[in-house]
């Protein structure tokens, strides 16, 4: 079997782990809550001259007399533009009370936006085109 054909395990890998999280930011939706306070919010350039940006925003909760800090906004998060990071968070100014979802098991695992969203759904179709890709490119190598 040629070298390249191994290739085609990496598409799969892809696809799996991000099936793997949008199955999870379904499933926060039905965490349970509790409210939490915003301690930071802004936005993180992602490299050096690039256009893509992150939103970091900070916030602390407390479950059964213990306090957590987190800053996970959403389970399946991606870059983005300036504009679209400063309006997500704009939507937690500091002092803000929030509605935090937090791992039934896990607690200090939390979010502020449960459930799945377009960004995993992006790499799992993209991990499929790139499989497409590997598996021709196999084959025309094989024959």
């Amino acid at each position: 079997m040629p070298a390249e054909c191994w290739l085609c395990l990496s598409p799969i890998l892809v696809a799996l782990i991000a099936w793997s999280v949008r199955i999870s930011a379904h499933r926060s939706a039905s965490w349970p809550t509790v409210e939490g306070v915003v301690t930071g919010a802004r936005i993180v350039r992602q490299g050096e001259g690039t256009a893509s940006w992150w939103p970091k925003v900070r916030y602390t909760y407390q479950v059964d007399g213990t306090d957590f800090e987190a800053d996970r906004i959403a389970m399946d998060g991606f870059l983005m533009s300036a504009r679209n990071a400063e309006a997500v968070v704009s939507r937690y100014p500091v002092g803000a009370v929030v509605r935090v979802y937090h791992h039934p098991k896990k607690i200090s695992f939390s979010v502020l936006e449960p459930g799945a969203r377009g960004g995993t759904l992006f790499v799992i179709v993209i991990a499929g085109v790139l499989e497409v890709l590997t598996l021709l490119l196999c084959f025309e190598s094989m024959g």
